[in-house]
């Protein structure tokens, strides 16, 4: 048998296409920092790129990938909690709406602007001479009711800034509830920038009522105004008390003060008109002369404690001119306050700056006074 020569490995044998290349041992240290991205690496165009078939198997995990869609976010535990509140505040607004519908308020309240401008007629030569007795009380008439005992006396100190406030308007509020637009039988009634104004051509008194409805048996009136340039002597203004403001008796005392110089209480009941012609009750010279300047009087109607005597006090200013009693036909219905503007027959017209109505019944008002 022939002999064989001993087995060697194959010279050069063929690379493995699949091994890992070898190291370059030109690259660079990393030291410890990933190598930089292969500037030369085929773009993947926003895909992730292909793995590798050979390389190790990758773990596989049973989740799901998060969804690239963003969701709103769940309402918070008490979401239930509001609505039940949202429940209940609109169930309040039915209930308070439901009450106001079944309590409407009075007609003065809701509607202040229905307060009306009147007229009568000045006192006139012919009226009855001063008197400070009226008509004796009627027996059907329910007697009001008595002032506290801390209220005016037949006696008692008075002064023009006496009272607790019960309305006040220096009219800047062209909204605030008095009469305004034309009297067919000749004045007008608005707001002006320098206050409240009527305009008349008529001799006559005309009344604007302030927008209040609340009375008190002893009342305090205060206003400031003046009247226009070449007005003739019948022309001023002054404050009105009137029962009400459901009086059957319809008794108004009024305190006026115009360019003849002189100041006068009147009484006037009934209706009011053109016709009427009040009682004057007492008058005297003013303490200076009226003309165009601003002047501030106070006129004081208290119902004493028998029911049917009123005490009548009017202040020019500061000074009090007259302090007097009337006796008239009264009902339970107590004082409200208005305005009041005498006319001529020349167009005339009192600017009123300042008005308020004071309540003097009350404990401790005549104390702070004295």
């Amino acid at each position: 048998m022939s002999e064989q020569p001993p087995w060697q490995p194959p010279p050069n044998p063929p690379a493995n296409p699949y091994a890992a290349p070898p190291q370059n041992p030109y690259a660079a240290p990393t030291y410890g920092y990933p190598p930089p991205p292969n500037p030369y690496a085929a773009p993947t165009y926003g895909y992730p790129p292909p793995q590798n078939p050979y390389g190790p198997p990758q773990p596989h995990y049973p989740y799901p990938s998060p969804s690239p869609y963003s969701y709103a976010s769940q309402p918070p535990a008490h979401h239930a909690r509001n609505l039940v509140i949202a429940g209940i505040v609109l169930a309040l607004v039915v209930a308070v709406v439901v009450v106001e519908a079944a309590h409407p308020r009075s007609s003065t309240a809701s509607s202040p602007r229905s307060a009306p401008g009147f007229a009568q007629a000045h006192s006139s030569a012919t009226a009855p001479p001063p008197s400070n007795q009226g008509n004796q009380p009627s027996p059907t008439i329910q007697p009001t009711p008595a002032p506290t005992s801390d209220g005016v006396t037949a006696s008692s100190a008075l002064s023009p800034t006496s009272g607790v406030e019960l309305f006040s308007d220096d009219f800047t509020d062209p909204t605030s509830g008095w009469t305004t637009g034309a009297d067919p039988k000749g004045a007008t009634f608005a707001y002006g920038p320098a206050g409240y104004t009527i305009t008349s051509t008529v001799a006559a008194h005309w009344l604007a009522y302030a927008p209040y409805s609340e009375a008190a048996q002893q009342l305090n009136l205060n206003m400031t105004a003046h009247e226009s340039a070449g007005a003739r002597s019948t022309a001023g203004f002054g404050l009105v008390c009137r029962r009400g403001p459901d009086s059957t008796t319809d008794v108004r005392y009024e305190f006026i003060v115009n360019e003849s110089n002189r100041w006068f209480i009147e009484r006037n009941q009934g209706a009011v008109s053109m016709s009427s012609s009040p009682t004057i009750l007492d008058e005297g010279a003013l303490p200076t002369k009226l003309g165009t300047q601003s002047l501030e009087i106070s006129g004081i109607c208290a119902t004493l404690a028998d029911g049917q005597t009123t005490r009548l006090a009017l202040f020019v200013g500061a000074q009090k001119v007259a302090d007097i009693t009337d006796v008239s036909t009264l009902d339970s219905d107590g004082w409200l306050g208005g305005l009041l503007s005498g006319g001529s027959d020349v167009s005339s017209t009192t600017t009123v700056v300042g008005y308020a109505a004071s309540d003097l019944g009350h404990d401790g008002i005549l104390a702070a006074n004295t």
